[in-house]
């Protein structure tokens, strides 16, 4: 039996993304570019590459959790304690 095939979009967005760094640092560099114009360059061409791997729609990556939260201060100290036991 035949596995299906493995999704590739998201390995052809990352290929996307390194040529378009390489290529956009290199017109940077031949072309002696200021700060201004280097940012506009990478903006215009490589930031949609970065979003279209982004897996954090929000860009906040590790969330956690807001276990206690909403605890008295004395209560979340206690908790933290109990926690350093494990």
């Amino acid at each position: 039996m035949s596995r299906p095939p493995r999704p590739r979009l998201a390995g052809i967005k990352r290929r996307k993304l390194y040529k378009a760094i390489v290529a956009t640092l290199i017109k940077i560099k031949e072309g002696r570019l200021d700060e201004a114009a280097a940012e506009k360059l990478m903006d215009e061409k490589v930031v949609p590459k970065f979003l279209a791997v982004n897996k954090c729609p929000d860009f906040y990556e590790d969330k956690g959790h807001e276990f206690g939260k909403g605890l008295p201060m004395a209560d979340n100290s206690a908790l933290i304690e109990l926690l350093k036991t494990f």
